[in-house]
């Protein structure tokens, strides 16, 4: 999904620069014989990519950067292991 920029309750408890947002329950807090309360989503806030990229290609860079950081999160991944896989890689070990 894409919205302009966060909400003003998403602003305030992540900060208004958010890039983008997974909202639903990670693989690792889901159980599976309960069912699923809410469909699982990831917001894109395009007026905040647009802001920290100069071209279109950027823009693209950071959507696909920002999409599979959110798809991180859907599995469980903490944001420091988001950065670390992002700057290093995948732990192969």
């Amino acid at each position: 999904m894409v919205e302009p920029r966060p909400s003003r309750e998403v602003a305030r408890d992540l900060g208004a620069d958010i890039l983008g947002l997974y909202q639903g329950a990670s693989e690792m807090e889901q159980s599976p014989m309960a069912p699923y309360e809410l469909p699982e989503v990831i917001v894109i806030y395009q007026d905040n990519i647009e802001a920290v990229c100069r071209t279109d290609a950027e823009i693209i860079d950071e959507i696909r950067k920002t999409v599979i950081h959110e798809v991180g999160h859907h599995f469980g991944l903490t944001d420091d292991q988001m950065e670390a896989w992002e700057e290093n890689g995948p732990d192969d070990g």
